[in-house]
């Protein structure tokens, strides 16, 4: 598969950085501009470790191209740190932090460590003590559950039927925009049920938040922090996403209220509750009570989860275009499976095979390079038995010496092989790693330990649920002349945003999958 290049900050599904702005705006970054090359104070320090620093000259914080191009050359460096300290610690001076860059080996070692911090690292990043992020603050992890696969399943069927029609003609896409609605009309359903998943304003804010966020978080990160708080209010990319915010409380707080209203009434009146299925009764259930923004919390979960799941259901889809051969292996055990037992969660775990697809498409092309993103709360000790000092931040390189890219695990690494997780489904001391939600220092797609996506069982299940409606409805190939690529930045891996795809409705499906 080609590797190209996004010349862009801080996002594998950015296109573009809009650095447009009025003559006011200008005078303003000039003046915040001068006051930060004043300061002096912006300079990242060196570490003080006996560690081995990788590009020990540093990083300067102020200047947007130097920005742009560390984001160009960061997978370069990871590749090089892992050639010259493998399986060992060292330090990689990034445009955020100092970064201590640990191998896959440590991930089992420092996974549960209370005194390694995940939020704050986010929180840093991504200003969330600025107006207009409040996606990004802490929040709670637990897992969404008691989520019902019917639902999923119908708003898929619309959701297609929307993007792609109904047409047996061939037809080409630009399969990543059209999947993109696609997740997220699937995804709202359950986060704000019925009410808003076809509502295409939140379904707009929805899909932009998550780039223009990151777009305006890499704006902003030019400034030092003292004057953040300041500058964001004349920056454009940070306006743009405080009036995303803006509107998304004008569309989701009546919603939540409503509901309020009829949970209290019919309690009122001594009835059943209705069970809605969805995450504005969970985040409620949740709080007990407690006030919390329910409008950040609903970004950030959408933010979480609609990009990473189209990027990764958009990267399978390739996969099957570049092997068709599955596509009847899938349709069969589709089949098999939804005949007996229909639309529930053990169903969808008796996939295994295209659980072992969508795994294997993961470990070939994870979402990033680097995971496990950690900053120490308090001096701790690593599983060489060295310390991590106070504040010091570290990752995991997921690509390292026993991870997934490795030939000490895996047999032939490099290759795309669908059935590797299906083989090891029922053997001894593999069966529970075998999974698309088990994680481990060999697999690092969802992360690992206390921190890992506490999302990712929806996602398998949203996953399966539209990979079901796709194979049995549709087929589709690539476009003539197209070439599958990879697109890096910074640590950050995606899936072609540009990809082009030729795909028809079937006209004769092995089985109405609504009817199950």
């Amino acid at each position: 598969m080609e590797t190209v290049e996004l010349h862009i900050p801080a996002s594998p599904w950015t296109l573009a950085l809009p650095l447009g702005a009025d003559t006011r705006t200008y005078l303003y970054l000039i003046l915040c501009l001068a006051l930060s090359i004043l300061a002096c104070s912006h300079l990242l320090r060196k570490p003080t470790s006996s560690r081995p620093v990788l590009n020990p000259s540093g990083f300067e914080i102020i200047g947007l191209q130097r920005r742009i191009d560390f984001n160009n050359t960061a997978g370069g460096l990871i590749t090089q740190g892992r050639e010259k300290f493998p399986g060992k610690p060292y330090h990689l001076i990034t445009d955020t932090c100092d970064l201590l860059v640990l191998p896959p080996t440590f991930a089992e070692g420092i996974r549960n460590n209370p005194d390694l911090d995940l939020t704050s690292t986010v929180e840093e990043d991504f200003h969330a003590y600025v107006p207009g992020f409040e996606a990004f603050r802490g929040g709670r992890e637990d897992e969404i559950t008691n989520m019902i696969t019917e639902p999923l399943s119908r708003e898929t069927d619309f959701a297609l039927k929307q993007r792609f029609g109904v047409s047996n003609d061939w037809k080409e896409y630009k399969v990543y925009e059209e999947i993109l609605d696609v997740v997220a009309r699937i995804s709202t359903r359950v986060f704000l049920g019925p009410e808003l998943c076809r509502n295409e304003e939140w379904l707009r804010i929805t899909k932009n938040y998550t780039v223009d966020s990151f777009i305006a978080a890499f704006v902003l990160r030019i400034f030092p922090r003292s004057l953040r708080s300041l500058v964001h209010w004349f920056l454009p990319q940070c306006r743009s996403i405080r009036q995303q915010l803006a509107d998304a409380r004008k569309l989701i707080l009546p919603a939540v209220q409503a509901r309020r209203k009829l949970r209290a009434s019919v309690q009122a009146e001594g009835k059943v509750v209705p069970d809605f299925n969805d995450a504005i009764d969970w985040l409620d259930q949740e709080a007990k009570g407690d006030p919390y923004d329910v409008v950040s919390c609903q970004l950030g979960m959408s933010m979480a989860a609609i990009h990473t799941t189209t990027d990764l259901l958009t990267e399978t889809m390739q996969n099957l275009a570049m092997h068709p051969e599955l596509v009847e292996e899938l349709r069969r055990e589709i089949v098999e499976v939804l005949s007996a037992g229909g639309w529930k969660k053990t169903s969808l775990y008796n996939l295994k095979l295209m659980d072992s697809v969508l795994k294997e498409s993961q470990r070939v092309r994870p979402a990033g390079t680097l995971v496990m993103q950690r900053k120490a709360t308090r001096t701790t000790k690593l599983p060489d038995g060295s310390t991590l000092a106070k504040g010091q931040r570290c990752a995991v390189d997921s690509f390292g010496p026993s991870g997934m890219a490795s030939s000490e695990v895996y047999d032939n690494p490099s290759a795309f092989d669908p059935h590797r997780f299906e083989r090891m489904r029922g053997q001894p001391g593999l069966d529970s790693k075998a999974h698309l939600v088990a994680t481990g220092p060999a697999h690092l797609g969802f992360g690992h330990g206390q921190h890992s996506c506490p999302g990712r069982f929806f996602a398998s299940n949203e996953l399966k649920v539209a990979l079901c409606h796709l194979l049995i409805d549709y087929e589709w190939r690539f476009a003539d002349g197209y070439t599958p690529k990879r697109m890096e930045n910074g640590f950050m891996l995606g899936t072609d945003p540009e990809a082009r795809i030729l795909l028809r409705r079937r006209s004769q499906p092995e089985v109405e999958l609504l009817g199950l």
